[in-house]
């Protein structure tokens, strides 16, 4: 009988112990979800295009060469008042020799496009678009 009720205690406080750290356990994480590598030359742009879903955090990140200044821009197509309009989602204006790094939430399902420009210098950048799972 001592066993049964000692296994009925150990029981009961695993319960209130994992409810206490389980919720804890849920989070969130950034995986890729794109990644194109190109070259500029100064004042040289390049267009990107992927496919987000709206509702969904997405994180933009360029990495850019040393002593070497380059930014990007994400813009998607909206329909409003009757006419097309560029909507600006994030920019990515960090300074010479700094990587970028922006987040932004998609507010509508369909293409983006990322504009990268080689505002000062030339070089080989790598753009990397992430996508925010919860688990």
């Amino acid at each position: 009988m001592l066993k049964q009720k000692a296994a009925v205690l150990a029981v009961g406080v695993l319960a209130v112990v994992l409810a206490g750290v389980v919720p804890a356990l849920a989070g969130s994480y950034f995986a890729p979800i794109g990644n194109v590598t190109g070259y500029l030359t100064p004042g040289e742009v390049d267009t990107w295009t992927i496919d987000l879903d709206a509702g969904t955090r997405y994180n933009v990140q360029l990495t850019v060469p040393y002593d070497d200044d380059f930014d990007f821009l994400v813009w998607h197509w909206e329909f409003r008042y009757g006419e097309w309009e560029q909507v600006v989602d994030t920019v990515g204006l960090e300074g010479t020799g700094v990587d970028e790094s922006e987040y932004f939430t998609a507010t509508r399902s369909t293409t983006y496009h990322i504009i990268v420009e080689s505002y000062h210098g030339r070089g080989t950048y790598t753009l990397t678009i992430r996508e925010k799972f919860y688990y």
